[in-house]
């Protein structure tokens, strides 16, 4: 994640942030895309990883962020990754 200036989250050794924090979630996002899942079931899981499993809650917001980024996710996939397989 690019910070001010361009600098990158995982180059800079103060962050605290693992290069890797985020990788447990990509496989079953890829499963749910190569399954055809609807944007709906899609905006399902992301919302319980924010909610539930990072345990920052579930709220409208996060569900229609949630919503927003499962359609990105599906743009995404049908341009770049389909046809390809986890």
């Amino acid at each position: 994640m690019p910070l001010a200036g361009g600098q990158d989250v995982y180059a800079n050794p103060d962050s605290g942030c693992p290069p890797d924090e985020y990788d447990n979630y990509l496989a079953p996002c890829l499963r749910l895309l190569e399954q055809d899942a609807s944007t709906e079931d899609l905006a399902k899981y992301l919302s319980y990883i924010v909610g539930e499993y990072m345990g920052l809650g579930t709220t409208e917001l996060v569900l229609s962020q949630s919503i927003a980024f499962a359609g990105k996710l599906q743009q995404w996939y049908a341009s770049a990754w389909l046809g390809k397989h986890v």
